[in-house]
């Protein structure tokens, strides 16, 4: 046998070796840095606002629980820059994922991490992979979760990036309120306007908008038969949503005001506020209709008084 013929042989007998013994291991393993990396940003993120939230409340990481326990120190970037090297590794191993089933949960493990790590772009191409492959393997419940989460992905980006562009308007916002000149008021009014526009009210095929993130998570909440924590996260993100909405609809009620802006100007930030309180009782009734106690349960209540100087 020539060299160059051996050598491929080789070659061809590491990667089997790879994908038969690594694969689904460094898939595992990936799948619990994850789990670990969203279980130290939950506790972060919610660590000042832990003890006013409902005990049912659906955190992210409730979704992808893992016995694995959190190192000290450890960040939760750390883990998700873990996740994702693993996950890499065990794609390499297609064709043994496949056979254990596992491929599908991978990409959405992939997609996952991207989106954790701000990677939208890749988080959106990576759950489209993803969708397919669960749609012809939803029988366990980690394939319907997983469905789920990659249907909604689009949408679930867009409530993050909303929450970007209030950020920004605030911004905007105070320097308005800090400006005397009529024309530099207008400019910024200009600019307060553009970005509601953009990141709340646009419905458009492809909007980074709240509107069609709602949308878009709607679309995946369709597709969950009966009750299940990934429905009322769902149904919490769209939520949240609204609450980056009304937020960023403030701004443009205070600053038209403070720009004296024209009557017809008026009548549409009047028209947007009537838009969005249909909305929020709109999806605080989704929620009401996908909890047991409706009304009296404590995460309806959470949400209808965070949400109600907003009605």
């Amino acid at each position: 046998m020539r060299l160059v013929d051996t050598y491929t042989l080789f070659l061809f007998l590491a990667v089997l070796s790879f994908s038969s013994c690594e694969a689904t291991k460094a898939y595992q393993e990936a799948q619990t840095a994850f789990s670990q990396g969203a279980t130290v940003e939950m506790q972060e993120r919610f660590a000042d606002a832990a003890d006013q939230l409902p005990s049912n409340f659906v955190y992210f990481d409730d979704l992808y629980k893992s016995n694995a326990p959190i190192d000290e120190g450890a960040t939760a970037a750390g883990y998700y820059e873990s996740a994702m090297g693993g996950i890499v590794k065990a794609l390499k191993g297609e064709g043994q994922l496949k056979k254990a089933k596992a491929l599908d949960n991978a990409y959405a493990i992939k997609a996952l991490t991207h989106w954790r790590q701000g990677e939208y772009d890749e988080a959106r191409e990576t759950a489209e992979k993803a969708v397919p492959l669960l749609q012809h393997n939803t029988g366990e419940e980690n394939d319907i979760r997983d469905l789920a989460m990659m249907q909604a992905m689009p949408g679930l980006i867009n409530m993050d990036e909303s929450f970007g562009a209030l950020s920004e308007i605030k911004e905007l916002g105070e320097e308005l309120s800090n400006t005397r000149a009529i024309s530099k008021k207008a400019a910024l009014y200009d600019e307060i306007k553009a970005i509601y526009m953009a990141s709340v009210a646009s419905d458009e095929d492809g909007a980074s908008s709240v509107t069609r993130g709602l949308a878009l998570i709607e679309r995946a909440i369709e597709g969950i038969d009966g009750e299940s924590a990934i429905k009322i996260y769902l149904l919490n993100a769209q939520l949240a949503g609204m609450d980056n909405w009304g937020d960023i609809l403030e701004v443009v009620f205070l600053s038209a005001r403070r720009l004296n802006a024209s009557p017809e100007e008026v009548n549409w930030v009047m028209e947007e506020r009537g838009t969005y309180n249909a909305n929020v009782k709109s999806y605080l009734g989704k929620l009401e209709a996908a909890l047991p106690n409706g009304k009296d349960n404590k995460l309806y209540a959470y949400w209808a008084r965070l949400l109600a100087g907003n009605i």
